[in-house]
């Protein structure tokens, strides 16, 4: 069954957004020039080795970013070195097949409020560096 009308150019502009290693790269350029205090990376179909290159890049951004989004990629960890976004109040990094956070993912990030890692496995164990964080909501 092929969607028709709306539904179909609905598909077709989902289909064509940012997606992947070069979008990501552009998107981290945008916020870096900008200092944007938001970086939407979701739905770029990006995976572990994909992430770990963008990481240094991401955490360059230090300063300003408050709000990180990777929902919806093909994350299966959530490394270590992200604890190098001290300023991070919410990181959505739900929806990914996520199976590890890494020890120390959390260290430092004393204004996390806000953690999304919903619909994955990673919970078999809370991490702990989520002690680190005095403001996240439950």
């Amino acid at each position: 069954m092929q969607p028709t009308g709306s539904l179909a150019e609905f598909v077709t502009l989902v289909n064509a957004g940012p997606c992947g290693l070069d979008d990501a790269l552009s998107a981290i350029s945008v916020a870096a020039s900008t200092r944007a205090p938001t970086l939407d990376l979701q739905q770029m179909s990006l995976t572990d080795a994909d992430f770990e290159s963008l990481l240094p890049s991401i955490c360059s951004l230090s300063p300003h970013l408050v709000n990180l989004n990777i929902f919806l990629n093909e994350l299966t960890v959530l490394p270590a070195g992200l604890s190098a976004l001290a300023g991070l109040e919410e990181l959505h990094a739900g929806a990914n097949p996520l199976q590890t956070i890494e020890a120390g993912a959390f260290a430092g990030m004393s204004r996390l409020r806000e953690l999304d890692v919903g619909f994955s496995e990673a919970w078999t164990a809370r991490p702990t560096s989520l002690g680190d964080c005095k403001t996240l909501r439950a």
